[in-house]
């Protein structure tokens, strides 16, 4: 009985330390490939296409986006309401989880948040104000074909 006990108390330990290590972003299934360009009609346009950008800052930032995940490089699509990340050479999107409900950029500091809503503004919001009563702040761009 002494041996049975000491074994569960070893596997219940290194269940719990296993489950402490960060996680890669390559752990998350699925295909989320990012979206480059727009289509009109039977036409499909590249961002560098069209004059304006769906991106606040094209450039990708650090950010913390889940506890247990690693640090991505992040940026937000306004047009398409999504977090782009960049691993290696690779962009791709981050997935919709409630995991990822939370992200927090570096530098500037800024914090994007996922709430549904439902409504046709459930997605992304930057998070102005947290706390009791918090502020958030919904940036979408749209396409104007002239």
């Amino acid at each position: 009985m002494k041996n049975f006990l000491t074994i569960i108390i070893v596997l219940t330990s290194i269940t719990f330390f296993s489950s402490q290590q960060r996680l890669s972003i390559n752990d998350i299934s699925g295909d989320h490939s990012v979206f480059n360009g727009i289509t009109v009609g039977n036409k499909t346009l590249k961002y560098d296409e069209i004059k304006g950008t769906p991106y606040e800052d094209e450039n990708f930032k650090q950010a913390h986006i889940a506890d247990n995940y690693e640090e991505l490089s992040v940026r937000y699509n306004s047009y398409t309401d999504e977090v782009e990340f960049k691993k290696g050479d690779k962009v791709s999107v981050l997935p919709k989880l409630k995991d990822f409900y939370k992200i927090r950029i570096k530098t500037p500091a800024q914090t994007i948040v996922y709430l549904e809503t439902n409504d046709d503004l459930e997605g992304y919001f930057y998070e102005i104000v947290s706390g009791k009563v918090s502020l958030y702040k919904k940036v979408k761009t749209i396409f104007k074909d002239l």
